[in-house]
């Protein structure tokens, strides 16, 4: 006979902090900032405008649509919508369902950035990029520097997913104070976890913003070129959700059986729960059994496509 004690753990994300939509008609300022940018990063080409024209609200989704038209001293515009100005956030679970372009030379992009990027100790997880030379395949990536710019860490992993211009997907990271997680649909295709870079460069326990935007052209998405004849290019967000990190928590129960080993997966109301059974005799002659995690594969440094 063996003394089996139930120990139930979990990763909790909670409640929901930050939520949207898009049932209104208009796109919400208390949410979102569509900022304007003449001369964004990347030797991006576009003119980030706060124009309804390249960011707006229809039939229950946003819009962030890209244009070829002369705006300042560039010949395209789009969009660029933060919460920088409205919501930091320190952890969690983020969700964003969306379809995306695949027109050549269009970068469209999900992420959260650290608000002072001067420092030098700045943190950024772009938990979805696209770009239109390399159809049905996104990408997660994390970027932090140490003291100096030329002093940096770069983590990236890929995946296919099809017909992301004509399909809803929800591109999702968990980010915890131990680990950052990359999925599409629920399932993980990155992972980096704190213990396995080096210290200095772990910048991930700050605030961040979230950003949503979609570029034309740069170093990335412009480099096999730009289609000149398949704009207006556009991302559609049917829902945005943040929800917040609570921790690990535990519960053990205990009980005579002479079953061996049993592990479970519980899912309660959209939490789950994993049930990791420890099995000891009763001489005090202890096996433990553990559930392991397969481990997904991140290349440090490597090349995007």
């Amino acid at each position: 006979m063996y003394n089996i004690i139930f120990a139930l753990s979990a990763q909790l994300f909670g409640k929901l902090l930050f939520s949207d939509n898009y049932t209104q008609n208009t796109i919400d300022s208390s949410k979102w900032s569509q900022i304007e940018v003449s001369n964004p990063y990347n030797g991006e080409l576009q003119y980030y405008t706060n124009s309804s024209a390249n960011a707006f609200i229809n039939n229950n989704s946003l819009y962030i649509r890209a244009l070829k038209q002369q705006y300042g001293s560039k010949n395209y515009t789009s969009a660029k919508l933060t919460t920088q100005n409205t919501k930091l956030f320190k952890y969690g679970k983020f969700d964003i369902t969306a379809k995306l372009p695949i027109g050549l030379g269009i970068w469209p992009a999900f992420w959260l950035f650290s608000p002072d990027r001067a420092d030098l100790l700045y943190s950024e997880i772009d938990f979805m990029e696209a770009v239109g030379a390399v159809p049905n395949k996104v990408w997660f990536s994390v970027h932090s520097n140490y003291g100096t710019a030329d002093k940096k860490e770069h983590h990236t992993a890929g995946t296919q997913i099809e017909d992301i211009n004509r399909q809803f997907h929800t591109y999702s990271v968990h980010w915890t104070p131990e680990y950052i997680k990359g999925l599409v649909d629920e399932i993980v295709y990155f992972q980096l976890n704190k213990k396995d870079i080096e210290k200095q460069y772990w910048h991930f326990d700050q605030e961040m913003f979230l950003i949503l935007n979609l570029a034309v052209g740069g170093s990335w998405g412009g480099y096999a070129g730009i289609c000149t004849d398949c704009f207006p290019q556009e991302i559609v967000v049917k829902s945005v959700n943040v929800y917040e990190y609570v921790g690990v928590k535990g519960l053990k129960m205990g009980g005579k059986i002479a079953i061996g080993v049993v592990v479970g997966i519980l899912v309660v109301t959209g939490v789950i729960v994993a049930a990791v059974i420890y099995v000891k005799h009763t001489n005090r002659n202890t096996k433990q059994y553990v559930q392991k995690q397969k481990m997904i594969t991140v290349t440090k440094n490597s090349n995007f496509i």
